[in-house]
């Protein structure tokens, strides 16, 4: 099994806010906004809270709650009306799919997806960051694969993918590289009993990527054996002047750009050890 740490959802760049910590610590990723949709914010909700209200109240000028969004990957099955049929997926395409694909990435591998968040709170009946609060990298979601599709106008109008029809990757077929991976049913871990893919509910100590100790959310902090001396590969950051040993951990200055960081050559036991704390919590 292949891990693929997979960065989601509003960031700098587009949305320009972080992903709302809900006051009892529920995660609530933001789909970016996209004119692909075809859902809009108004219309989905995401580990229980309606995203056009948050999108309102925190996003000002950047995002309004009528514009379309870019859900996915899509995780949660109540976030808005599902098809029969319908499971998780996640769609890739272009540059960030063709790494993926040099690395062989597909069925029987996992995504764990992470994002940018922030802690809110109520002021005055409206959303708002608290003052001060840090900014965190945290996983909040996973995937393992159970079937990779190439998305061509001939796949579009395959009766398999009608469960997918308002997936936004079925409304990009212009794109290169376009890929849908479904989600499995299970996942693919014997010490785990869990679906093949969801959303975490809350944050967790182990879901944070972020070192707390630091003020930049891209100063991650990691078991030890990800440093690269003991022969562990994370895509994009081979470069050891990245990594620091401390103590039992590592910490990373993880890259400012990248969607798919693929991890190599580490010792089983160890992932699903890893692993296991973050899906415990």
């Amino acid at each position: 099994m292949k891990l693929v740490i997979s960065r989601k959802g509003v960031d700098s760049r587009s949305g320009g806010i972080p992903s709302p910590i809900m006051p009892d610590g529920t995660l609530v990723p933001l789909p970016i906004p996209s004119r692909y949709g075809p859902k809009g914010y108004d219309h989905v909700s995401v580990n229980g809270f309606h995203l056009g209200p948050l999108v309102g109240d925190l996003a000002g000028a950047r995002m309004k709650r009528h514009y379309l969004c870019h859900l996915d990957p899509d995780l949660d099955p109540k976030s808005c009306d599902r098809p029969r049929g319908w499971r998780p997926a996640f769609g890739q395409l272009e540059a960030a799919q063709k790494h993926l694909e040099s690395h062989d990435v597909g069925p029987g591998d996992l995504f764990l997806f992470f994002g940018w968040f922030r802690a809110v709170e109520q002021s005055g009946g409206k959303w708002r960051y608290i003052p001060k609060s840090p900014n965190l990298h945290i996983i909040y979601g996973w995937l393992a694969v159970n079937e990779r599709i190439l998305l061509t106008d001939e796949a579009a109008c395959d009766k398999r993918l009608k469960p997918w029809a308002e997936h936004p990757h079925l409304h990009m077929l212009d794109r290169s590289q376009n890929c849908l991976y479904l989600g499995a049913h299970q996942l693919p871990l014997a010490t785990l009993e869990q679906e093949g893919a969801g959303l975490f509910r809350v944050v967790t100590d182990t879901r944070v990527l972020t070192d707390q100790s630091q003020s930049n959310r891209s100063r991650w902090k990691l078991p030890g054996w990800f440093h690269p001396k003991n022969g562990t590969s994370l895509s994009y950051h081979e470069d050891a002047g990245r990594w620091t040993p401390q103590g039992e951990n590592c910490l990373l200055n993880s890259v400012a750009r990248g969607q798919e960081f693929v991890l190599k050559n580490a010792a089983p036991e160890k992932v699903n050890d890893w692993l296991t704390s973050i899906f415990e919590g």
